[in-house]
């Protein structure tokens, strides 16, 4: 059997493997928003105290 690589199929056949549409809409900023909340959350976490546990919520 051969194996072929992502570059060498057409992106007909990559749609047909991938089973969906080759586009994807992300709103604007979203992953902007998404990497703010992980600093936050890190830094939360680095202000623990050794032993502490994350406050619910």
């Amino acid at each position: 059997m051969k194996t072929l690589s992502a570059h060498e199929l057409s992106a007909a056949e990559l749609e047909a493997v991938s089973g969906g549409s080759p586009t994807l809409t992300v709103p604007a900023g979203t992953f902007d928003k998404l990497f703010a909340a992980i600093d936050k959350n890190l830094e939360t976490v680095k202000q623990l105290p050794k032993g502490g546990y994350l406050p619910p919520g």
